[in-house]
This record gives structure tokens, sequence and C-alpha cells, in this order.
């Protein structure tokens, strides 16, 4: 696979059914991942210390709907800063949490200064991989956890749906789809694992058994996070591994080493 800015080359794929709860339990085990859509959700192997988070001053950098700000509220953050690029997004976090900015997480030490060094713990997940640039992003981040303390990672990784041909080719269509309308339609096609030609056999008879057995189908809501975003990368971790020196930590550890098929790497960093 070509290398592109240090990274692999974006496969156009995500995280198909990646759910979790608000509630501080669901973020002690920090948005339990999906492992494969027929065994649902897993647990990852290795908790967030809530101390990390418990009277510590919190960013959630690309905080979308807020329901991670929501989350480090309810654990006991002193202060959370909810940051996004997105209006709507703050609109939905700004009736939990009035400590809103807009930015661009790429640009978080040049816009804020003060933030630099500032925050005991940074949460940035989910978001980095659906950048043009994830190093960019990630040192951005980066450049706001104070020394000893933490950052939260989850990005995409090799073993999951978002590495998948078939994952590709549906974005290819959705993408190729000019209205709001037609895209939603199929954002419900593909949820329902609904017959296709223009897939390959052996997906659409393995669809036809899944929905004959009734497995499970995920959400909407996944679906289109996994058609929609641009740039979707998948990230190897011997990548993460270099962004943790170039992004001054001396510690990375992930959290989910046992999951035998890794579609998400969660990895909590220290300075």
């Amino acid at each position: 696979m070509p290398v592109m800015a240090g990274l692999l080359a974006p496969r156009r794929t995500s995280n198909t059914l990646t759910t979790a709860s608000t509630n501080g339990r669901a973020f002690i085990r920090m948005a339990s991942t999906t492992s494969m859509i027929l065994r649902g959700v897993r647990k990852l192997d290795e908790s967030v210390p809530v101390e990390v988070i418990r009277g510590r001053r919190c960013l959630d950098a690309g905080c979308g709907m807020g329901r991670w700000t929501r989350v480090m509220q309810r654990l006991g953050a002193a202060e959370v800063v909810s940051v996004d690029v997105s209006k709507s997004a703050l609109e939905s976090t700004r009736r939990f949490n009035p400590n809103t900015q807009r930015c661009d997480v790429m640009k978080l030490p040049e816009v804020h200064p003060e933030w630099v060094g500032a925050f005991d713990f940074v949460n940035f997940w989910g978001v980095v991989m659906c950048t043009h640039d994830p190093l960019k992003a990630f040192l951005s981040a980066a450049a706001t956890v104070r020394d000893g303390d933490y950052l939260f990672l989850m990005v995409y990784a090799e073993g999951g749906l978002h590495h998948q041909p078939l994952t590709n080719l549906q974005r290819k269509i959705f993408h190729s789809l000019s209205s709001v309308e037609e895209r939603l339609r199929f954002v419900e096609h593909v949820f329902h694992r609904r017959w296709d030609w223009r897939y390959p056999l052996r997906v659409n008879l393995k669809n036809l058994y899944l929905n004959l057995r009734g497995f499970h189908k995920g959400t909407l809501v996944g679906v289109l996070d996994m058609l929609e975003p641009w740039y979707n990368w998948v990230i190897p971790w011997q990548i993460i591994e270099g962004w943790r020196e170039k992004g001054g930590f001396r510690e990375a550890r992930l959290l989910n080493p046992k999951e035998e098929r890794r579609c998400a790497y969660h990895v909590l960093f220290r300075k």
C-alpha cells in the first residue's frame, strides 16, 4: 500500500458500528469498541483511570454532539472545554456545557496559544483519522497536554470493517450520489443489507444469510458515519508509535491489546 505523508493511504472507510452510551461506566471502559459485526460490542481490556479525569481540566477536541463532554462532566472533571468546527455540534454540546469554542482541531495552538500545555486530560476520540492530515491533527491536540498528563486517542485499525473492499465500494457509491435524499436512501439500503448487483455475489449471499439468521444490523447513524466522511484513514500501530515520539509523549499504552481482530486502536498517551 502506498505511503502518503507518513501514513498509509486512506481506504475511504469508517467504523460502521462503534457505539457507546453516555454514562460514566461506559467512559471508564472508554467507548466499548465494536469488534466485528457478528460479535457485537467488546469492552476494552484496560480501563482509562477515572483519576486522570476527576478534578482535572479537560479538553474534548472534536466534541461532536458532546457525548464525551457529558461523560467527563459526570465523572467529576473540574472543567471541560468542548471544541469543534461544526456550529450544530457546538449548539448540541452547549445544552449542558456552556464552555464551548468553535475552532479547527488542526490549529489549536495557533488559535489558542493559551491552551498550550494547559490541560490535564485531552479526549481525541474518533477525530484524527477523519482529517486530511492525521499527524498534524494529533500534534495540534498533543500540544495542549500538560507535562505528566494524558491524551486519549481512538483511530481505525487494520482489522476492522474500515479496511475492507466492500466498505470502499459502498463509500464510492455513496459519494457518487448527488442529493441528500439519494444518499439517505442508500444508507438505508446498506443498513438493511439489501441485494445489490454492484456487490460481489459472495457479499450478497452473505447478507442474505445474515438477514435470514437475524444478526444485528447496527444503527443507521453508524452506517452514515461509515459512508459520509471524506477522509477515513486506517492507521497502523507503528505510525502511532511514531506520533508518540513526535508529540513529546513518554508512553503510549494500548487499551485493547487482546482484541483478536482489532478494528480500532484505543491509546492512552502520557507526557
